[in-house]
């Protein structure tokens, strides 16, 4: 049997980066010696690629069968590996399963193995039980963001996981966070850690504090959000109950911003990561369920508006900004009187933003969508060929395009996109007639 060679400039190139990481080349040598790894790292600090390599070095090219399992606890990050490891170009298949989208159709697309098979826990257990696909060729197992899997309620699907996957195997664990203990049906014997958290890798952020009174708060947000103009911002609640007031409200101000919380389908939750990634949208008003998994690189700024209780979901939210090397800005939003939290260590200024009656201008971008995706064999060429032919626009006015399995979306420049609408709506792309308007 035959090893995946591993070329890393290639990768590299690939992905666009211009060297291998301290801690991606540490994981890769000792995860040679070691069956159990733990790796400890910031959020932003290269983990993904970090146990990518080493379940690249593991798969044999003549099986074709599940041979690595990367377990994610949300769809968000599941999706995130799943592109990374896809735009690495490593000739191995790869599938991302989840929940919120058909079951059949996944089990349809298992008939045909990927190598590398990327699940949150619930759908993961789903496929297991029903056995859509052999298990037993299954050699490497990745559990990234392990301790949130195990904070979300998943803990009885990982242990029913550990007890349908008996063979033995190599395990990477992956966290920008530590845990006291590991629960009892995960037994990892000499696990080797490699803890990257106290080293200079931290991301470079600025921290300040926003104070006004409890009635003049969401006042407050839109301010600061106008001083921001076109700067990409999350803004973060505690609960999802709150984000429909906050959302009213920055529609009242003429906001444009997208959601993001759990009781979004997952369709939704998609096209507002999409409008965001694209320029579409500026600002991002989400739950915590978007601290973890969304790689956006030109996240400028993160606005608690209400502040966690726990230190680790503080870091896991601010990890959104400052990645890959860049800079970020922290805003806490006070209510009059309260205290910062003592968890918070870091040199905190206070910031207040200048009052405007402006609006935020327009967002550079809209987002079209087009009703052919993956399953009518329509590439990211074919929609930027199609949108320039047929809706008469120069390369210069496309941004980003995202392929999906039954559709496809495009950014064009938003005084553009009403035309290209009127042009490409009813005509042909690949083979068939498509639908295009506004996503």
């Amino acid at each position: 049997m035959s090893h995946t060679k591993l070329d890393i400039p290639s990768i590299l190139n690939n992905l666009g980066f211009k060297g291998i990481k301290p801690l991606q080349e540490e994981l890769l040598q000792i995860s040679e010696k070691y069956s159990n790894t733990l790796l400890l790292a910031p959020t932003g600090s290269g983990k993904t690629l970090a146990f990518l390599l080493p379940v690249l070095r593991n798969l044999q090219k003549d099986i074709d069968e599940v041979q690595s399992l990367i377990l994610a606890p949300t769809r968000e990050l599941a999706l995130q590996i799943e592109k990374v490891f896809r735009a690495m170009k490593t000739g191995h298949k790869v599938l991302s399963c989840y929940g919120g989208h058909s079951f059949s159709r996944e089990r349809e697309r298992l008939k045909h193995p990927p190598a590398v098979l990327v699940a949150t826990p619930g759908r993961l257990l789903d496929h297991l039980q029903r056995k859509t696909f052999q298990s037993r060729f299954i050699k490497t197992l990745v559990l990234d963001e392990y301790d949130k899997s195990l904070e979300m309620g998943f803990s009885k699907e990982m242990q029913s996981i550990f007890r349908l996957l008996p063979q033995k195997r190599q395990h990477i664990l992956t966290s920008a966070t530590r845990m006291d203990s590991f629960p009892d049906f995960i037994q990892l014997d000499k696990l080797k850690t490699i803890d990257y958290l106290n080293e200079n890798l931290q991301p470079n952020l600025s921290f300040y504090f926003v104070e006004s009174p409890w009635q003049d708060k969401l006042a407050k947000l839109a301010s600061l959000l106008r001083n921001f103009d076109r700067e990409s911002s999350v803004v973060f609640c505690n609960f999802k109950k709150d984000i429909d007031t906050i959302s009213d409200f920055l529609y009242h101000e003429e906001i444009p911003h997208s959601l993001f919380f759990g009781d979004l389908d997952q369709q939704d939750r998609e096209k507002s990561l999409l409008k965001f990634r694209n320029g579409s949208n500026y600002v991002l008003l989400a739950t915590d369920l978007a601290a973890r998994g969304l790689d956006i690189p030109e996240i400028k700024n993160i606005i608690h508006f209400q502040i966690p209780s726990k230190e680790d979901v503080f870091t896991h939210r601010n990890g959104r900004t400052a990645r890959m090397n860049k800079n970020g800005k922290v805003f806490l939003m006070l209510t009059e009187g309260k205290a910062l939290p003592d968890y918070l260590h870091e040199k905190i200024i206070a910031f207040t933003p200048e009052v405007s009656e402006s609006n935020i201008q327009a967002p550079t971008f809209s987002t079209l969508y087009i009703s052919a995706g993956r399953q009518q064999k329509v590439s990211k060429g074919d929609v930027l060929g199609f949108v320039c032919k047929i809706g008469e626009l120069d390369m210069k006015h496309v941004g980003l395009i995202e392929i999906k399995d039954t559709s496809s979306y495009v950014a064009v420049h938003t005084p553009l996109a009403e035309h290209v609408i009127t042009k490409c709506d009813g005509q042909r792309l690949k083979k068939g007639k498509v639908r295009v308007d506004f996503a």
